[in-house]
């Protein structure tokens, strides 16, 4: 598969932030955040843009600089999106994915288009400084009766709906906002003991959690020897990078962001790792190339 280096635009879809690119004038779409935002599971879909001749032959990978480093994701021309997109059955999908779905499969191909097109998203509508009057003061008063700086209130808004600044919220988000803000300032210490307790036993991520989402350490597993210790299982580097090997920590970053925890640092370490043992794998298979190739006997380097 022919692999690109570009630098991503992001492009604001009902507060997903969706990466484009543009690669010798062919718009292109990262595909697993879209995946991720809707609620599919990426192997899935990624095997069947493989399994697809026409989605097949339009997939470039495209290295693009991320927080943790430079980074490989699948991209499809924004002119195949549709086509992925509409066959993806809504009634053969989860419930709680269904509605995400349609959403994506009547607007988003759309929005990303006016995008590249016209200079804007059309859809999804953000908010005049007008309309956000109402949040300024939910923001004022919340200050008011809690000693917060302002700053630390908006980023309480930052942290609950994954943007950077109030003037990316949608009319969707914004009402969404405001109440958010209006229970905080009444509710306060006891909102946020409750939030943690949901939180806290919302998260669980056991051992077997692993395999379920990482292809390429189930399959392993399934053909290893076992280990001489009991309840242990062999662990590679290729296990730890990759899109074949998702990681669950990455996962469970997801989650707490997405219930307003700021994990920016533990996100940022976790991909420069992933990124650096990837690249340590392509030294290892290089090197591991160059001494068969120099020698008659053929040589094993393991990691």
């Amino acid at each position: 598969m022919t692999v690109f280096t570009a630098s991503p635009v992001s492009i604001n879809f009902h507060g997903a932030s969706i990466p484009t690119f543009n690669v010798a004038g062919i718009i292109r779409v990262a595909m697993k955040p879209i995946c991720d935002s809707i609620g599919l599971e990426w192997h899935g879909q990624r095997q069947r843009i493989k399994r697809n001749p026409v989605l097949a032959k339009g997939a470039v990978m495209i290295t693009a600089p991320s927080k943790g480093g430079l980074q490989k994701v699948l991209t499809l021309p924004l002119t195949k999106l549709n086509g992925w997109l509409f066959g993806v059955d809504a009634a053969r999908v989860k419930p709680e994915v269904r509605d995400k779905l349609v959403e994506y499969q009547e607007e988003c191909f759309e929005v990303l288009s006016n995008y590249w097109q016209k200079g804007q998203a059309v859809k999804p509508r953000t908010v005049t400084p007008d309309e956000r009057a109402g949040l300024r003061a939910a923001v004022t008063m919340l200050t008011t009766k809690r000693g917060l700086m302002h700053s630390a209130a908006y980023s309480l808004v930052h942290h609950r709906f994954n943007v950077e600044h109030i003037d990316e919220l949608t009319a969707e988000q914004l009402p969404e906002a405001v109440e958010y803000i209006h229970r905080m300032t009444l509710e306060g210490d006891y909102l946020e003991k409750q939030h943690q307790a949901a939180l806290q036993l919302a998260i669980h991520y056991p051992m077997d959690q692993w395999p379920a989402i990482n292809h390429q350490l189930r399959q392993d597993w399934e053909n290893e020897v076992p280990t001489i210790y009991p309840n242990r299982r062999w662990v590679k580097a290729r296990h730890l990078y990759g899109e074949s090997s998702p990681s669950p920590t990455l996962q469970m970053l997801a989650q707490l962001k997405k219930e307003g925890v700021n994990v920016e640092c533990c996100e940022a370490e976790v991909l420069a790792m992933r990124h650096h043992i990837g690249e340590f794998e392509s030294l290892r298979h290089n090197l591991q190339r160059m001494l068969s190739h120099s020698s008659s006997m053929p040589v094993m380097l393991t990691s």
